[in-house]
């Protein structure tokens, strides 16, 4: 394709860690933060250096507790599986993934007795996509874990050590995990909406259509004004674009700004307010101007070395996934004129 490089998801992120027993006090895990955003809703926040990797949630029905995006790590999810029979000592019955991407998903092995949902689209991709994920990492994970771990970064770059710890950490976990996982197809699948009624509270899962990825799903709670968007909200992160609709991703954050919701549960980075969703928008239209800036030159944005990520987001976290993106909206752009 014009001497562009090939960049997968699978390739770039792929997390996955050791199946380890979780820890005697999860609520001090290493792997996230917990956040209670109302009585019985929390948020399950990354933190860096651990293995959890994205952002999850669980939400106190009554009887039962729902799981949103149980992690990449089976380590962690033991860590969250903990963490919700310490503070409400109530069983899993539902774990939802929001979207595709392993990073959400892997950790749902660990909830033995739960009813795995999801989409059906986003079942349709788990099922199409994730035999060649494994298959990239057995090829590539060892030979990345070697080449990060050598990488030369000075101890003033604190950008470059950051991005280092990131990835070799990634790469740690693919190579230590990669005959421990199962992925887990969801049992239960619906089209546009489900609603789960419990004796506390209702939970609302739409599936609102291609921006992340071909099918991204958000879970709503309208009597208590939070939202946990999935990836299709990122703060403080670059996010991954080139499974997705970038411009009808824009009309989906303009979507979820009108939701009677105060508190928004990104899938990585802290959780905001409606505040976040402005602020991850302007990431997105610095991409697509970016790749316009390369188209209206002639010049492909490969092509170019010094090719980096505007300010603000030249500090945000994983900032390898720019030029891919960038790349991914100038392809879409070339291919408008055809």
């Amino acid at each position: 394709m014009n001497g562009m490089p090939y960049w997968s998801l699978p390739t770039l992120i792929t997390f996955m860690l050791p199946l380890i027993p979780g820890r005697a006090s999860a609520q001090d895990s290493r792997h996230f933060q917990v956040e209670e955003l109302k009585q019985g809703i929390f948020a399950a926040v990354h933190k860096p250096g651990g293995h959890a990797i994205c952002n999850a949630g669980f939400i106190d029905l009554g009887a039962s507790v729902l799981v949103i995006d149980p992690f990449i790590s089976p380590a962690a999810a033991f860590d969250l599986k903990e963490t919700i029979a310490q503070r409400l000592n109530k069983p899993v019955s539902h774990v939802v993934y929001t979207h595709h991407h392993n990073d959400h998903i892997r950790g749902a092995q660990v909830f033995t007795d739960a009813v795995i949902l999801s989409s059906q689209g986003t079942r349709g991709l788990i099922e199409s996509e994730e035999p060649a994920a494994r298959e990239n990492e057995r090829k590539h994970a060892a030979g990345s874990l070697e080449e990060w771990r050598s990488r030369q970064v000075t101890a003033d770059d604190i950008l470059g050590l950051r991005e280092k710890a990131e990835w070799v950490d990634y790469y740690e976990a693919i190579v230590s995990s990669m005959d421990g996982i199962s992925i887990e197809a969801p049992s239960l699948t619906f089209e546009g909406a489900l609603q789960i009624h419990g004796a506390l509270r209702t939970v609302e899962i739409r599936d609102l259509g291609a921006g992340h990825t071909p099918h991204d799903a958000i879970v709503w709670l309208p009597e208590d004004s939070v939202l946990f968007a999935g990836d299709l909200l990122f703060q403080g992160t670059h996010a991954w674009m080139s499974d997705g609709d970038p411009e009808n991703w824009m009309k989906l954050l303009d979507g979820l700004a009108l939701y009677p919701v105060n508190r928004f549960v990104p899938g990585h980075g802290p959780v905001c307010g409606r505040e976040g969703i402005p602020s991850f928008k302007a990431y997105l239209q610095a991409v697509m101007d970016t790749a316009k800036r390369y188209k209206v030159q002639g010049t492909p944005p490969w092509q170019d070395p010094s090719l980096l990520p505007p300010k603000p987001f030249d500090t945000w976290s994983l900032r390898l996934f720019f030029k891919p993106n960038v790349f991914f909206a100038y392809k879409r752009l070339v291919q408008e004129r055809h």
